[in-house]
């Protein structure tokens, strides 16, 4: 939950949220729905990006909301997991909520739940996600966003962030991970975490298998929804002097050096580039140059990420075998010598 505060008010948020922590993961929208209704829907007042997916969910999510940014759009950034503290969940323009007002939204929605449990409205206790999710939609109405990008926190038809009404449903690449929740096959995972599209709306994808895209094909038939590719929609050129830019359909980005390191950051940041082209005929014109700027200017730690000073230290999260992959591949194409030590750790899941 992040380090230890003295301040009582975050002290007694952190209680409480360990309480529901034991709960676990529990899928399903019907709390959720009862409690933000209970709180005036903040979800319904502005419209939302939805970014599901196994890997680079959250590194689209980052560029897409940096991009916002830089072209003026009052941008709410919801992520999942943490690093070191809960407020880097909840972020408006590049600045996490303040420990302070996050205590008192989680503690206000205490008082909502227990009053909703004492009057049968909810039957269970809601998630650890489940409030922090409601506590984001209500960030973000107090603080007059425009636009909403959400990363999914698991699968997605019964994800806590699926209660948004999405203008753009976006999904990363789908690989094997959370099997116990989703099931073991690609095909199963995907059409979990396609529950993110709606009728007659449009997907935007990133790379995916064939296996995959049978899938994709198949759910946006039954829904009359459009699907975008990402890497037929956005070409990504390197240019000699060691930068990259993104050619589009309608957006032709100014060369840049990409704020995040990999190869693969390269497929996301074409992936966030091809979202601006969509959400630029849906009311938010994106200039390239804003692109330019929130690409080349976006952080997300413990993505390879290269800590100064010596020995030198690179941090990854990756959490699944595809990821792993993604990060054995990067550290190839340094060809160090000598080679780095590794110390990896991981759950007993994964």
């Amino acid at each position: 939950m992040g380090e230890p505060r003295r301040d009582p008010e975050y002290r007694r948020m952190e209680l409480y949220l360990r309480s529901l922590e034991r709960l676990g993961i529990r899928l399903g929208l019907d709390n959720v729905h009862r409690l933000l209704e209970a709180i005036g829907n903040p979800h319904r007042r502005y419209p939302a990006v939805l970014v599901a997916g196994t890997n680079g969910k959250g590194s689209v999510a980052a560029m897409l909301a940096a991009i916002l940014r830089r072209a003026g759009v009052r941008t709410g950034l919801y992520t999942s997991p943490h690093l070191l503290g809960l407020e880097e969940r909840i972020a408006v323009d590049g600045r996490p909520i303040p420990p302070d007002r996050l205590a008192a939204g989680i503690l206000s929605l205490r008082d909502t739940i227990h009053s909703l449990l004492r009057s049968g409205a909810l039957r269970t206790p809601p998630t650890l996600f489940e409030v922090t999710t409601a506590a984001a939609f209500a960030y973000f109405r107090a603080e007059d966003v425009r636009l909403a990008v959400l990363e999914v926190g698991l699968g997605g038809r019964f994800d806590a962030t699926n209660v948004a009404d999405p203008l753009l449903s976006i999904l990363t690449p789908v690989a094997l991970d959370h099997q116990e929740f989703l099931g073991d096959t690609l095909a199963g995972i995907a059409a979990d975490k396609l529950g993110i599209l709606r009728p007659g709306g449009v997907l935007l994808s990133g790379s995916q298998t064939s296996e995959v895209r049978e899938v994709i094909r198949k759910t946006c038939r039954e829904q009359g929804a459009a699907w975008v590719e990402a890497p037929q929609a956005v070409r990504v050129v390197r240019c000699p002097t060691g930068t990259v830019s993104f050619l589009g359909r309608r957006i032709e980005v100014p060369p840049l050096i990409p704020g995040l390191a990999g190869e693969h950051q390269l497929d996301n940041a074409a992936t966030a580039v091809a979202a601006c082209e969509i959400l630029g005929g849906r009311g938010f014109p994106i200039p390239p140059e804003a692109v330019r700027d929130g690409l080349a200017a976006v952080q997300w730690p413990g993505r390879l990420q290269l800590l100064p000073g010596r020995p030198r230290w690179l941090l990854d999260g990756a959490h699944n075998p595809a990821a792993a992959r993604v990060l054995a591949e990067y550290l190839r194409r340094r060809d160090e010598d000598p080679a780095p030590v590794t110390i990896f750790g991981t759950l007993r899941d994964k």
